[in-house]
């Protein structure tokens, strides 16, 4: 079956969209282990004397937790996988054609989602589309679905 949500073209294959409650738990979750990552990381660093723990400390962290997150999001979503948040809350991304991202995809739509939630709270935008889409979700042309 094929639906036209904000001039993109979906096959939905039977798929039912991801509703905002659950795509927040299952970022939520991902949050918790991407900021666990990234403080070990920066723990590491600050040991070990890679960085100085002045007052650009601050940027380094942020520095940190960006590559950490984009890292995460990138590998986990990639060709079928999912995070841990997303698998927790049993729901998927996929491409609006219904098949898995490629990592180039998956990459774009982690440095897009950084971006947008960040600055502009596209999470709003998801009440307001019929297939629960975030700006994100129409920049790299994906969908995220229950099961």
């Amino acid at each position: 079956m094929l639906f036209v949500a904000n001039n993109i073209l979906i096959m939905t294959m039977n798929n039912n969209p991801a509703g905002l409650i659950k795509r927040f738990f299952a970022f939520f979750v991902d949050f918790l282990i991407i900021y666990l990552t990234t403080f070990l990381i920066f723990y590491f660093l600050a040991k070990t004397s890679w960085i100085a723990l002045e007052h650009r400390e601050t940027y380094v962290l942020y520095f940190v937790y960006i590559a950490t997150q984009i890292i995460y999001f990138t590998i986990l979503q990639a060709n079928g996988k999912n995070t841990i948040g997303k698998i927790a809350m049993q729901i998927r991304v996929v491409t609006t054609e219904g098949e898995s991202m490629s990592y180039m995809r998956s990459a774009l739509r982690a440095i897009s989602a950084f971006l947008t939630l960040a600055h502009s709270g596209s999470a709003v935008i998801i009440i307001f589309t019929k297939k629960r889409l975030a700006l994100h979700d129409m920049i790299c042309r994906t969908v995220v679905v229950k099961g």
